[in-house]
Formats: C-alpha cells, sequence, structure tokens
C-alpha cells in the first residue's frame, strides 16, 4: 500500500508536502517529491518489489513521462519481457518501470493488459497532460478534482490540506454511504472531489482543463451454458491457486491475516502449495467464546507449518475507539475496525504484506442475503393497495416492509436506509429536512439499478 499525490497548474503547489504527509501512513518507508514547472507529483512508498530501485515518483529517461503508482502489478515479469523484446531497456527490476515503460510504449492501451490491484498516474511533460488509471474492481482508490487546474490523491486526507480548497459536503455521497454503508464512484464526500471509477482511465490536458473518463474493462457477461458442480470446482480450485501464487510476488516477507474462517484458511493453504517458506500467520483472539476462532486458526497454521501469532482482541472503549478513528479521513462502515488495526500493528513487525480472504463472503454468498433472489419474493393479493395506503398515512410505517414484494423488497433487504417514505428504513428519519432535499433519496437506487441492469442478471436487480 502506497500513497499518491498530484498537484498540476494548481494554486496549491505550496502545500505539496503538507498534503503529502497527510498519506504518510500508507508508505513508511520513503517520501519523494517532483516539482517542475508547475507540476508536483508525489509518493509515499510501502516498498514491496525492488525496495532499493523502486522509488518515486519515477522519470523516464527521455525525461518526457513521470509516474506514481500505487498497487502491485502481478504480471509485471511477462510485461517486462514483452517491452524487453520491443528494445526497451530496464534500470530496475520494479513493476513500477514495467508501468513507466508500458504507458511509453502502449499508452492508454495499457491498463487492458494489466493484472494487479494499482491507481497510477503518468504526467506528459511535453504534451502538459496526465493519464491515469484505476484497477479492474477498485481495489487502489483515486480522488481528483478539476477545481483550479488538476488535484489527486490515494483518500480525501491531502484535500483538506490544500488551503482555501472548498470543502463541502457532498449529500448524495452522505445518502449513498447511509443506504450501501460504501461512498459509490464516481461521487466522494468532498463536493469537488471525484472518484475514478473502477476499470476506468482518466485523461487531463492543461489547455483548456480538459478531462475525459472512459472506461477500459466490462464485467464478462454469464456463459450460456452453465457448467456442471465437479468443473466449478476444478475451476475455482485452478482460479484461486493461481490468483494467490501471483499475489505472493514480493522482495520482502509475506503473511496471512487467518481468522480460523474457511475463506482466511483457503488461503493460507494456497500460499503453502505455492512453495518456498511456510507464510507467517496473525490472529485476533477474542474473550466471548461465541467470536473467538483461535482453536481453529491454530489448527490450520499448524497442518502447514506456519509461524502463528495470537493477538488479545483490545477492549473498546470510546478512547480506544476515537484514537483508532483518527488515522481515517472519511467514515467507514467497518465494525471491526478498531480490530483489524490492532492486528495490522502486529503484523507489521514481523512482515510487510499480509494477505486476507475479505471478499469471500460476498463472491461466494456465504451468507443467505448474498445469495437473495427477487423471485423468492413473489407478490401477495393486497400488497400494492397496502402499500399506497403506508405511504399516505392511513397505515402504520412500520407495515411497509410486508407491503413490498419482488425486486422492491430484495432492495429494501439490502439497503440500510432509502427513500421510502414510510417505516423504519426512511432516510427522513436522520437527516434534517435541508439535507434531506441535497441528498435526494428519491435517486439512491438509481446507481444501483444502473449496475444491476449491465450485468442482465434479474437476481440483483
Amino acid at each position: 500500500m502506497c500513497g499518491i499525490l498530484g498537484l498540476i497548474a494548481t494554486p496549491w503547489q505550496a502545500d505539496a508536502q503538507a498534503a503529502l504527509a497527510r498519506i504518510g501512513s500508507r508508505g513508511p518507508d520513503e517520501q519523494q517529491l517532483f516539482v517542475e514547472q508547475g507540476a508536483c507529483l508525489g509518493n509515499t512508498r510501502l516498498a514491496v518489489i525492488d525496495p532499493a530501485g523502486g522509488s518515486q515518483p519515477m522519470r523516464s529517461r527521455d525525461g518526457r513521462y513521470v509516474l506514481v503508482h500505487n498497487g502491485e502489478i502481478y504480471n509485471f515479469r511477462e510485461l517486462r519481457t514483452e517491452l524487453e523484446a520491443l528494445g526497451v531497456a530496464f534500470s530496475t527490476r520494479s513493476d513500477s518501470e514495467v508501468l513507466l515503460q508500458g504507458y511509453a510504449a502502449w499508452g492508454a492501451a495499457l491498463p487492458a493488459r494489466l493484472d494487479g490491484m494499482f491507481a497510477f498516474a503518468v504526467w506528459d511533460t511535453r504534451e502538459r497532460a496526465l493519464f491515469a488509471a484505476r484497477d479492474r474492481l477498485g481495489v487502489k482508490p483515486f480522488f481528483y478534482s478539476t477545481r483550479a487546474g488538476l488535484s489527486f490523491a490515494s483518500t480525501l486526507a491531502p484535500f483538506h490540506a490544500l488551503r482555501g480548497f472548498p470543502l463541502r459536503l457532498d449529500y448524495e455521497a452522505l445518502r449513498d454511504y447511509l443506504g450501501f454503508q460504501v461512498c459509490l464512484a464516481p461521487r466522494s464526500f468532498l463536493a469537488d472531489v471525484r472518484q475514478l471509477p473502477p476499470a476506468c482511465r482518466l485523461r487531463w490536458r492543461e489547455e483548456g482543463n480538459r478531462l475525459e473518463v472512459t472506461r477500459y474493462w466490462e464485467i464478462p457477461s454469464p456463459a450460456d451454458r452453465a457448467p456442471a458442480r465437479e468443473e466449478l470446482v476444478v475451476q475455482v480450485d485452478m482460479a484461486l491457486r493461481e490468483s494467490v501464487r501471483r499475489q505472493l510476488v514480493a522482495d520482502v516477507p509475506l503473511g496471512a491475516f487467518l481468522s480460523g474462517g474457511i475463506d482466511s484458511g483457503l488461503l493460507v493453504h494456497y500460499m503453502a502449495q505455492a512453495g518456498g517458506r511456510p507464510p507467517e500467520t496473525f490472529t485476533m483472539a477474542f474473550t466471548e467464546a461465541g467470536f473467538d476462532e483461535t482453536p481453529y486458526a491454530q489448527m490450520v497454521a499448524q497442518a502447514y507449518g506456519c509461524r502463528h501469532h495470537v493477538l488479545q482482541a483490545p477492549s473498546i472503549d470510546g478512547a480506544a475507539l476515537a484514537d483508532t478513528i483518527q488515522t481515517l479521513d472519511q467514515p467507514l462502515a467497518d465494525p471491526a475496525y478498531v480490530m483489524t488495526s490492532a492486528l495490522s500493528a502486529l503484523t507489521r513487525r514481523h512482515v510487510t504484506v499480509a494477505i486476507s480472504g475479505d471478499g469471500g463472503d460476498e463472491l461466494f454468498a456465504g451468507y443467505e442475503r448474498f445469495a437473495d433472489e427477487a423471485a423468492c419474493h413473489p407478490a401477495r393479493l393486497g400488497q400494492d393497495a397496502a402499500r399506497r395506503l403506508v405511504e399516505a398515512g392511513a397505515l402504520p410505517g412500520a407495515l411497509l416492509r410486508r407491503t413490498l414484494h419482488g425486486k422492491e423488497l430484495l432492495h429494501y433487504r439490502h439497503v440500510e436506509l432509502g427513500p421510502w417514505s414510510a417505516g423504519r428504513k426512511s432516510l427522513g428519519r436522520f437527516l434534517a429536512p435541508e439535507a434531506l432535499a441535497q441528498a435526494r433519496p428519491e435517486h439512491s437506487l438509481a446507481l444501483w439499478r444502473s449496475l444491476a441492469g449491465e450485468m442482465d442478471t434479474a437476481s440483483l436487480m
């Protein structure tokens, strides 16, 4: 995890060092700034690949391009081989230089060639233009603003260090956060800052302050033929094994968060299969028996010969919560954040990078709610009429849920707060009238419906 920063043709170049310091925790190994002719690029580095030679910002040999990069490119060795066949000479072993040389060779076609999690930007000193891209699923963040030139960063925190930068709240972003527990791209909590959406690339030209955002990848449509269960098991096993293997490319010690559950246990299994020394594993222990999975984690660690570390979960009082959330630059709807932060601090004393099983439940429908479908909730006699009475105030709002069916009930079950004018999930119960008007609750499901529609998948609608 690194941090990147850019200030191009803005009035805030004098604040660059202060802005870069706001993301110092993302890159404890090195902090550098490039400043030239109204362009400032910064990087806070967590050195994982080629610690000695991969410093950033990185400039091409001819001086034309300057790169800042957050993330890791898993297929950088294959891309390097391709570039060397084109006559490109390299001076480092880093994946960052592969990005730099790759952009010089392939331009805007580069992101589609990448396998990894990344957010990077390349400044073209000759054309006075900036190119940026974000990975397919948006693992790595990229925030930007075109107010007075171009500003970008890995988080919102640097924008708070720019003196005079408008810090107006985006109420529609707040609406999405309250509804989905995440601020959905392209919005951010700041009205003058946008997020580059996943699988998108950005091109900005200083002349005319011109900005263009385009997609370079779409989620493939489902196959016409559903493979047999046995074939699916083999395919998923191969995909997970290869995914973990590719993520183990590093020049620093690696470890794994091991909760004792299926997801993290599988990752340790694949890490052990990939060869090399057994990974170091890290587990959080809880005093409440219903939450503690330490025995299962220890069984997995012992089975694969891992050097295992156990941390007792800290008590979460007001002081502990306040101290931990000081590191956040925007709200995070994760009740486990205090625990994860403590576990990360322990892990960093032993390894530089730790793999975790986050996202497994969502991807494989580990909880019933993730496998829910609209077809499971058919309409019943009188529901539509009852809903009209609820919304008119003739029936109690507490009955709203019972009047919903199909897609509407599915949305109600998945969204914390939304456009419902009655009932306990109404945004109107939690926002002041002026804030509610700016939040436009009637649009709270618009992006979800749009994304689900693109998937051509009825179960998500």
